[in-house]
């Protein structure tokens, strides 16, 4: 860094004094008074300007730069084209809250890198500007004013009591008035020695001495005009002896106050110059410091030289802070031929000497060539992957980049992998020192592990479920989730940067405290509906629950759908709900909530039988009418068995393949079950010797010309039934498929 703590001494011819740093802020409106010192400047022409950010040392706001070089993009300077002289101008206003800064006022104007060495100061810096005080913040100045109020005021009963007495008090309240507050006093110009400082890269003027000479020569002004006013206060008239014998001792103390800054102002004694300095501020303000540029007798490439100035208070004169302040001007040079270094190709390599070392050395070249093929010197500078500087030598593992640098060149980069030899060496198992936690919080581990590698925690699956880095010096901790649980198996291992993994260290998460907690109810909770398909189910909820100690605990409770939202008691439809019971310091506890319609007792009607096809080989297939979507069973009502189920579709029908092996003549019957298990009265028929094509009908108590009837037949194989049963039964089949074939006969001939 570029920087020169500068705290000029005055010079011994001026009556100011050296000022002492103090703070204080400045703001408010500005009492206008005439000008003392007249102030006269002329802007230079062919002006360069531009702007940049602000400082927060800056004395002025919108600063502007400018410099009479005459050069541009278009119109450069050549090499060895001697020396110009050049003044450069730089202009600002007041601030709009003024801070008053510790440290020296100073107007910089900071060289650019190309041309340090090529500039010098060629006279004085010189400076037109108008100055603000806030005569509030020094306390002799107050002093003054409250003598000058209390004269007012204390002659003021003796004017009314003696109304032919004439006193004049307009001109001392006038100077009084010029000391109240934040005040313009006026502005001058004058002239400060320029310095060439900070290897050629600065030049700076400091301002206080010339600041201080106007803020004397203006302060004394008022103070003598007011003290004048004061010793010619003369009462007049009738009574005005006795007035003028009340003035004497309050101009006395007036005058006293007066004198006690007028006289040091004078003679240059005491501190309030510095006092006056501290709480002052500069207002608009133009400086101009004149240089003398000698263009380089060779250049490599066009240059655009970069001037900053600015105008700062600062302790410290810093020109890597003061490049970047907002005045900037430039002069342009040509350059001879517009050469390039040609970067280096491939990558520089380097290799520690252990791993994780930081002494790798990077080989550099110290010339390259240009685009014209010369060998140019070269610096190199390696910086790492944030753009941070590193030294050579002292290089860790990774990717670094090579910066060359020459004089009239563009730099050129290069970059440099430094590897570490390979490890193949594991770590030693680390160390596991504590587990601790709870499955509610999570479980930390802790211990000492190989310095950089990475710990981590599995499971008893082999599972990772944390990881760390081991510190400097070796610690770790590795936080773990509280799901894995109490009295949990681990396995701990350490992996070095080379992936190499040590032996595993086995641990164990703690058992958890024991603690109260809320018992969750046992079994489900109901509700009912008042009808088929209502939303107003309401649930009677407990207010208390027990925990795990026996006491009864205060809960509040939700009840959530399978989409787990909330639901109002009171609102619930027919369903499956949860009830979550909360309690303050315990976990949640559900239980289920079931909500049911009322039920239903009405059985369907019993299912029609309509037709009957197939054959005892492969088997029958009954198709009827029953209640849409209720269940249609076929039992052999003699044995119980059931020969087949279906649903009935929406529009009533229904269809059921009985299994191979079922006899015709066989009595069978046909049921209906709805979704409440409410069964119909059964349906009775039997098995037809033929039927093909044969369709049954309405089965009812006669047959009315079909085959089969609904009426109760003896059941076959039973227990009370013998042969001549049997033969009956028989009968029956073949007498009936005959009826039928006659009958759909007759049908179909007619």
């Amino acid at each position: 860094m570029e920087m020169q703590k500068q705290k000029p001494p005055r010079k011994k011819n001026k009556i100011i004094t050296k000022r002492k740093v103090l703070s204080a802020t400045m703001s408010g409106t500005l009492l206008m008074t005439s000008v003392v010192i007249p102030t006269a400047y002329s802007l230079l022409s062919n002006q360069i300007t531009a702007q940049a950010a602000a400082l927060n040392i800056d004395l002025l706001q919108n600063i502007t730069s400018s410099n009479n070089s005459g050069t541009s993009t278009t119109n450069r300077w050549t090499s060895n084209s001697g020396s110009h002289n050049v003044d450069f101008t730089i202009s600002g206003g007041a601030l709009a809250n003024i801070s008053v800064l510790p440290g020296t006022r100073y107007a910089t104007l900071v060289v650019p890198p190309e041309l340090r060495g090529y500039v010098a100061a060629t006279g004085n810096t010189s400076v037109s500007t108008n100055i603000t005080i806030d005569f509030n913040k020094v306390a002799l100045i107050t002093a003054i004013v409250n003598a000058g109020d209390t004269l007012i005021s204390d002659i003021a009963p003796l004017l009314s009591s003696n109304p032919l007495v004439t006193l004049n008090l307009a001109q001392v309240t006038q100077q009084l008035n010029l000391l109240r507050g934040i005040q313009d006093i006026g502005g001058g110009t004058f002239t400060s020695t320029t310095t060439l400082s900070n290897e050629n890269a600065l030049l700076s003027a400091p301002l206080d001495d010339g600041v201080g000479h106007i803020l004397s020569l203006n302060v004394k002004t008022i103070l003598q005009n007011l003290e004048t006013a004061v010793n010619n206060l003369n009462a007049t008239g009738p009574g005005a002896i006795a007035v003028n014998a009340a003035l004497t001792p309050l101009k006395l103390v007036l005058n006293g106050a007066i004198d006690d800054v007028l006289l040091p102002l004078t003679n240059g004694t005491g501190n309030i110059l510095d006092l006056l300095l501290n709480v002052s501020a500069l207002g608009d303000t133009t400086i101009t410091i004149p240089t003398k540029i000698t263009a380089p007798t060779t250049i490599q490439s066009d240059i655009d030289a970069k001037f900053v100035g600015s105008a700062v208070q600062t302790t410290l004169l810093d020109v890597n802070i003061l490049s970047g302040a907002n005045g900037i001007s430039y002069v342009y040079l040509a350059g001879d031929v517009n050469l390039t270094l040609v970067a280096p190709t491939g990558d520089l390599t380097a290799t520690t000497s252990a791993v994780g070392a930081a002494d790798a050395s990077a080989t550099l070249p110290t010339t390259l060539k240009n685009s014209a093929g010369a060998d140019i010197p070269v610096t190199s500078k390696i910086t790492n992957a944030s753009g941070t500087a590193v030294t050579n030598g002292q290089l860790t593992a990774g990717a670094y980049t090579v910066t060359y640098s020459a004089t009239g060149y563009d730099d050129v980069t290069q970059s440099l992998v430094v590897s570490d030899p390979a490890d193949t060496t594991a770590p030693s198992a680390p160390v596991v020192n504590d587990v601790t936690g709870n499955s509610t919080n999570g479980y930390t581990v802790t211990g000492a592990a190989e310095p950089g590698s990475t710990v981590t925690v599995k499971d008893k699956t082999g599972t990772p479920i944390g990881t760390g880095t081991a510190g400097e010096t070796g610690d770790y901790s590795v936080t773990l989730p509280g799901s894995v649980g109490p009295n949990a198996p681990l396995t701990v291992t350490a992996t070095d940067e080379a992936g190499n993994e040590s032996a595993p260290t086995s641990a164990t998460t703690p058992a958890d405290p024991v603690s109260p907690v809320l018992v969750a109810p046992t079994g489900n909770l109901t509700a009912t509906t008042s009808a088929v398909g209502s939303s107003d189910a309401t649930a009677t909820l407990p207010t208390t629950l027990k925990n795990s100690a026996g006491a009864d605990i205060s809960v509040t409770s939700k009840i959530t759908n399978n989409s787990g939202i909330a639901v109002t008691n009171g609102q619930l439809s027919k369903g499956t709900y949860k009830v979550i019971y909360s309690a303050s310091g315990y976990k949640d506890v559900t239980q289920n909530l079931v909500v049911s319609d009322p039920a239903d007792t009405t059985a369907p009607e019993a299912p029609s039988v309509d037709t009957i096809t197939g054959n005892t080989d492969t088997g029958y297939t009954v198709g009827g009418k029953g209640e849409p979507g209720s269940t249609i069973t076929i039992k052999n009502p003699a044995t119980g068995e059931v020969l087949g189920t279906t649903i009935v579709d929406k529009d009533g029908n229904y269809s059921i393949k009985l299994p191979m092996g079922v006899k015709p003549g066989t009595q069978l019957s046909a049921t209906a079950t709805d979704a409440a298990g409410n069964i119909s009265d059964p349906t009775d028929f039997i098995i037809p010797v033929l039927t093909s094509g044969m369709a049954i009908g309405n089965s009812g108590d006669n047959m009315g010309g079909k085959y089969f009837s609904s009426g109760k037949l003896p059941a076959t194989n039973g227990a009370d039934t013998g042969w001549l049963g049997v033969i009956g039964t028989v009968i029956l089949s073949l007498l009936g498929s005959l009826l039928f074939w006659r009958k759909n006969k007759k049908e179909d001939e007619s």
